[in-house]
């Protein structure tokens, strides 16, 4: 019989890989492209997906050699740590980028959600939030209270996959671009299904740890598929439109 552990490891080796192929796609893609838009959208989903192959292949070091992880020099422990929110921060920083490109390629140029003004002020909140978390654990939470200690990781993580579940699929709609349309809305639900690993990993493993783990695992599996879907779909359709 596979343990929890042994699958978990298999899944998240998974994870990596299929994440790793996205950003070979989205690099190797973005060659090949000569509009701009779909150039920079494949370069944004090419470091996302890179940053989040970074992050699992962390978690599996982590899950397979605890006593590695916790034995390295605090120099390199600031920097993984560092690392493993980057991905976060770059998915706010290309989900922004995706919705405002999203809104030139609307023929009424409509406002989707109020993102102009909304990300003046969440721009501020997810920099704190990923710059507070680069603080040891044990000081901060010395420092504040249960609830304020959780703060950066709402901040850090939450805001930014969130933020790209709920505008990408809305971008998506408004677009009157067919190709932007299908690499936002795969996007978008890639953000969705990241958001609901968070929430299951972090929030429901206290009190279903068995349940929380399986769908934890699965969500980031189905997350790292919609990344490929999202930079195979900047592909022409055909040599024609290629051309």
């Amino acid at each position: 019989m596979v343990s929890d552990l042994e699958a978990s490891e298999i899944i998240i080796i998974a994870t990596v890989l299929i994440s790793s192929y996205a950003a070979y796609w989205a690099f190797d893609i973005r060659r090949a492209l000569a509009v701009r838009l779909y150039r920079s959208q494949a370069l944004g989903i090419g470091l996302v997906s890179l940053s989040f192959a970074y992050l699992y292949s962390y978690l599996y070091v982590q899950n397979a050699a605890p006593n590695l992880v916790s034995s390295l020099p605090s120099l390199e422990g600031d920097l993984i740590v560092f690392l493993s929110f980057t991905p976060f921060l770059l998915t706010f920083y290309w989900t922004d980028s995706s919705v405002m490109a999203a809104r030139r390629s609307d023929p009424l140029l409509r406002e989707i959600l109020g993102w102009r003004r909304v990300r003046l002020v969440l721009w501020p909140l997810v920099v704190i939030g990923f710059v507070a978390v680069q603080i040891p654990y044990t000081q901060y939470a010395a420092l504040t209270s249960s609830l304020l200690s959780v703060t950066p990781l709402l901040l850090s993580v939450f805001i930014p996959l969130g933020c790209a579940a709920v505008y990408l699929p809305m971008s998506a709609f408004r677009s009157k671009d067919p190709t932007l349309r299908r690499h936002l809305l795969w996007f978008g639900i890639f953000a969705a299904s990241i958001l609901t690993t968070a929430i299951f990993f972090n929030i429901v493993q206290s009190f279903a740890a068995t349940i929380s783990l399986a769908i934890s695992l699965v969500t980031s599996v189905f997350g790292g598929y919609c990344l490929y879907r999202s930079a195979r779909s900047l592909v022409p359709l055909n040599r024609i439109s290629s051309d």
